[in-house]
């Protein structure tokens, strides 16, 4: 947790811990394993995105999930998730 927490929005940090914490259903089924990642400029057209939208897969088990999010640029050095849907 301590090395997203920079990087996601103050008010996903709870979202986060709680998928990730050990008492989750999901971690029942194992360990999770990304699958495929897209990442897709907001504004294609832009020199220099100011969001983009990433969203893949992965699996735990015999099950797959979908994850996406969008990141925001807050300045010239860095990123932020500022929405997130794990399902």
């Amino acid at each position: 947790m301590r090395q997203l927490r920079p990087l996601l929005a103050p008010s996903l940090v709870d979202v986060v811990r709680t998928h990730a914490s050990a008492d989750s259903p999901a971690r029942r089924l194992g360990v999770a394993t990304l699958v495929r990642v897209h990442l897709r400029a907001v504004e294609p057209r832009a020199v220099e995105p100011g969001a983009v939208e990433a969203f893949g897969t992965y699996s735990r088990g015999p099950r797959i999930f979908v994850i996406a999010a969008c990141v925001e640029r807050v300045s010239d050095t860095g990123w932020t998730i500022t929405s997130l849907v794990i399902g």
